[in-house]
Formats: C-alpha cells, sequence, structure tokens
C-alpha cells in the first residue's frame, strides 16, 4: 500500500464522521460565499468606477 493510498484512506475514515462533515461543509459554504461577494464586488467596480465600462460605453 503506497503512501497516497494510506492518506486517501484515513481522509475518507476521517471525512466519514458527521461531526468533521460538518466542519467541512461549514467552510465549504463560507468560502464559497466570500468568493460570490467578491465576484459582485469585482463585477461592480468595473461597471460603475470613474472610468467603468458604463462610462466608456457612455450608458452612464
Amino acid at each position: 500500500m503506497s503512501i497516497g493510498d494510506r492518506l486517501f484512506n484515513l481522509l475518507i475514515r476521517h471525512y466519514e464522521d458527521p461531526e468533521s462533515r460538518a466542519i467541512v461543509m461549514k467552510w465549504f459554504f463560507r468560502i464559497s460565499l466570500i468568493m460570490i461577494v467578491m465576484g459582485y464586488i469585482i463585477l461592480f467596480y468595473l461597471l460603475f468606477n470613474k472610468h467603468g465600462l458604463l462610462e466608456r460605453i457612455q450608458l452612464l
């Protein structure tokens, strides 16, 4: 059994525990929310800053 197989089995056994699964899902949810919010911040910055896309195409 290689080191990769041992590590994989250890992670699978650790992930089967409901408490650790809840922790992983909680952090996954937080990180995904942060990524969505940062995406919207970048989008609004690109559209609505002083020399943004809307001003360049003269819609603002």
